[in-house]
């Protein structure tokens, strides 16, 4: 292997590792051929290694790109990081939100005989099932998961405006878990949809 040869094997490693271990026999092949070819067209050694840089600084940094790109869009996918994240929360609000609102209907509707209250509750309640459904979809990233995550984030959101609107009172928390939580989860499943598969 020629002194050429060498420093272009270290410049190389500007890419990406995948990237090298994908192509990077092939580049050093062509980047041979490319030599030899240029020595025999009468360019300079300093015109060659001009191009060659130049063509390592585009490309390099492009494929460092590409691959941080594809890195960040395959977390937002529900296999990913972030998706997996979403779904434990939900699951964790919605736990909270069934018991708090459970406890809260209890107390406000049968103990102090409040019809509005209960009703309330109960909603309540159903809207933290509800995001407890919408997190294992998520989990389990089976077929149709991001239509049953949309079906229940809606109904959590219309359980929690019903509520409001039937004169119950869930606690102020208990409302913000029941209205930003399946917003969350509407804006990041609706956005999974809309980004491209990355291989």
């Amino acid at each position: 292997m020629s002194a050429s040869d060498r420093v272009y094997r270290l410049l190389l490693r500007l890419y990406p590792e995948e990237f090298r271990a994908a192509f990077g026999d092939e580049m050093s092949l062509l980047f041979r051929e490319q030599r030899r070819a240029a020595a025999a067209a009468g360019e300079t050694v300093a015109t060659f290694w001009i191009r060659i840089l130049w063509d390592l600084a585009c490309s390099a940094p492009a494929e460092r790109a590409e691959l941080l790109r594809a890195r960040v869009f395959s977390n937002l996918h529900p296999e990913g990081r972030v998706m997996k994240t979403l779904a434990i929360a939900s699951m964790l609000a919605g736990l909270f939100e069934a018991f708090n609102a459970s406890a809260e209907g209890w107390y406000g509707g049968v103990a102090a005989r409040d019809t509005h209250a209960l009703t309330a509750g109960a909603l309540g309640a159903l809207a933290g099932v509800l995001l407890v459904v919408a997190g294992a979809a998520l989990l389990r990233r089976a077929r149709g998961a991001a239509s049953l995550v949309q079906g229940s984030a809606i109904g959590c959101l219309v359980s929690i405006i019903l509520a409001a609107v039937l004169g119950g009172r869930l606690s102020i928390f208990a409302t913000l878990v029941g209205v930003v939580v399946p917003v969350a989860l509407l804006v990041l499943v609706r956005r999974d949809r809309a980004e491209p598969r990355v291989a």
